[in-house]
């Protein structure tokens, strides 16, 4: 399991991102703050029973499309840590304004 400290690999980019705070968790996984050279970042790292071939490759591919449009936070980066073998992936933090998807899904937004 991710903890406080813990150094990741960006591994599109090759940088390195340091876990600074725990935001929560789902049925996925954990979500963390994480710090690199350009700031912070939103950090989703997956649990190891949802840690499969098949999610990689699905974010792997979201990865390499980039986003769809600006107003969506997208994944950037796959994370890897320096041992083990999680993974998860870096976006950027979701700032105040922006609605959830539930929300928008469910039609409690527009």
């Amino acid at each position: 399991m991710a903890k406080l400290g813990e150094v990741f690999r960006l591994t599109h980019s090759d940088r390195q991102l340091e876990l600074t705070k725990f935001i929560g968790e789902g049925s996925q996984g954990s979500v963390w703050e994480g710090v690199d050279e350009g700031g912070p970042l939103a950090v989703k790292i997956y649990f190891p029973a949802t840690d499969t071939t098949s999610q990689r490759a699905l974010i792997t591919r979201l990865v390499e499309r980039g986003h769809p449009d600006p107003r969506f936070l997208w994944p950037l980066d796959l994370a890897e840590p320096r041992r083990g073998r999680e993974f998860g992936y870096a976006m950027p933090l979701r700032p105040a304004d922006y609605a959830g998807l539930a929300g928008l899904l469910n039609g409690k937004i527009d």
